[in-house]
């Protein structure tokens, strides 16, 4: 094609672009033929694989990353179960303990009120014995003081001042 130029250009004659020129035609024709060829073997099929290849990881990037997050929530709702649950649980844990420390207070409250009424009836029953008892040893003692006055009224006979006088012993003796 350059042949060419230089030969129009040394004939004087004009080069004209929109003149059609069947051998330059078939040459350019062939030419593309030839780098389309090539570049579909060579570099067309390489870069439609490594588009395929990569439109295929990012799709399996893409559902990974789907199922990824659709284990994410489906974890997360079940820690939000286990937590419900055991709330629930520390709830009835303490609700429980809450009863059974007062059922044990009340055991405490109903033993030591038993253990007080036991004292006091023990202690009541004391004071009986012992009031009973003093009583008994009060007749005792006016029984002994009676019988000592009467041997005493009948050894001798008394006056006045000698009923003044065992009066008197009788109460330093008590």
């Amino acid at each position: 094609m350059q042949s060419n130029l230089i030969y129009l250009a040394s004939e004087g004659a004009s080069l004209n672009p929109l003149a059609f020129d069947p051998s330059a035609f078939i040459l350019s024709l062939i030419t593309f033929a030839v780098a389309l060829f090539l570049l579909t073997k060579m570099c067309w099929k390489p870069i439609l694989k490594a588009a395929k290849d990569r439109e295929e990881r990012i799709a399996e990037s893409i559902s990974a990353a789907e199922k990824a997050k659709s284990d994410a929530e489906e974890m997360a709702e079940q820690y939000k179960k286990q937590l419900d649950e055991a709330k629930a649980e520390v709830a009835g844990l303490l609700d429980e303990g809450r009863r059974q420390a007062n059922d044990l207070k009340q055991d405490i409250v109903n033993k030591a009120n038993s253990e007080a009424e036991s004292a006091r009836d023990r202690a009541n029953r004391e004071i009986d014995l012992a009031r009973e008892k003093a009583i008994t040893e009060i007749r005792s003692e006016a029984v002994d003081l009676s019988i000592s006055i009467a041997s005493k009224v009948l050894d001798r006979s008394l006056d006045d001042g000698d009923h003044r006088k065992l009066a008197g012993d009788i109460l330093e003796q008590i």
